[in-house]
């Protein structure tokens, strides 16, 4: 086998079209911290962006590994979805369980190293963080807690990728928390939890079989699909009461234009959910992209018109950076 064909097989395993969800909160929470106090420590964001995203794709190629040794994630011919029934590799037999378990426990490995670097500059709420995040992502489908086949993998996920990642890497620049960061934390964690539960209504009937207890085995499709639209709804209603407040400022309404991409994807997944091709969730997650993208840049603009150019540069950069092997590099999975 090729080396370029060991890239392709390990890219489409590790998902990195995925860690969307991990990248965008540790920069809003670090443009909130600057924006507040002020104060900017480009090596700590480097630090914690490096841990998180690797940590993601250490919780990837684990819940692939155990989603596998459980039954889930079997699509037949014909069912697969880009961004559900997991990333084919093990399902196909491209990779062996060994090796894709063998990476996720690397990817833990340095996650914990640069966690416990973090913690001797930045203190204990940073250890206790980062103990919550790999305990709650790791037995997310490994025994014996199996969180999200127990009914609680909703709730770890809302946890980690809101108040875990936005408070957390507030934290690190700003050493306090505000409400600002709270309020944010909620509407990220609200965010990724629609993800989430959009994802799930295509791999119901595989998860039911397997014993996963998501929420849309649970409840069914359309009490998911409501979640999806209460989660929506929830994020706007944070942003509307934060602006008017003057907690965030005007320009964070930007985020509104993504509201058309979610209202095309519930109305999809609304007409395809009982159908053998489920679709809509696509479009989920691009409206959780793009929400994603314009609060980054919102908040950078505000950097921007207040002086504090590099922050507002670099973090933009870093963007534009983390976006590019999504966007453009082809993805398997």
């Amino acid at each position: 086998m090729t080396y370029t064909k060991h890239i392709k097989i390990w890219w489409q395993a590790i998902r990195f079209h995925f860690t969307f969800p991990t990248f965008l909160p540790v920069l809003l929470g670090t443009l909130n911290a600057i924006l507040e106090t002020g104060k900017w420590n480009k090596w700590s964001l480097c630090a914690v962006l490096f841990a998180t995203v690797c940590h993601h794709i250490g919780l990837n190629l684990a819940d692939d590994y155990y989603d596998y040794c459980h039954g889930a994630d079997l699509l037949k011919d014909g069912e697969r979805n880009a961004y559900a029934g997991g990333s084919g590799v093990l399902t196909t037999g491209i990779l062996t369980p060994s090796a894709v378990h063998m990476g996720a426990m690397i990817c833990y490995a340095v996650t914990i190293i640069i966690g416990l670097i973090l913690t001797y500059f930045h203190g204990w709420i940073i250890l206790a963080l980062g103990i919550f995040g790999v305990f709650s992502s790791f037995y997310y489908t490994a025994p014996p807690l199996r969180f999200a086949y127990r009914g609680l993998g909703e709730i770890a996920i809302w946890l980690n990728f809101g108040p875990v990642l936005v408070l957390g890497s507030y934290y690190v620049q700003a050493h306090t928390i505000s409400l600002s960061a709270i309020l944010l934390s909620i509407l990220m964690g609200t965010l990724i939890f629609c993800l989430i539960m959009a994802n799930e209504i295509p791999d119901k009937e595989t998860d039911e079989a397997s014993g996963k207890r998501t929420l849309v085995v649970r409840l069914g499709k359309k009490s998911g699909l409501l979640g999806v639209i209460i989660g929506i709804a929830l994020i706007f209603g944070i942003l509307v009461i934060a602006i008017k407040k003057d907690i965030w400022p005007m320009i964070l309404t930007v985020a509104f234009l993504a509201l058309p991409i979610g209202y095309f994807g519930i109305k999809t997944l609304a007409k395809t959910m009982n159908t053998n091709k489920i679709h809509g969730n696509e479009f989920i997650v691009g409206f959780c992209n793009i929400l994603g993208i314009l609060l980054v840049s919102a908040f950078s603009y505000v950097l921007f018109r207040i002086g504090n150019y590099v922050p507002a540069y670099i973090i933009l950069g870093t963007l534009i950076m983390l976006y590019i092997p999504i966007v453009f590099a082809k993805s398997p999975g």
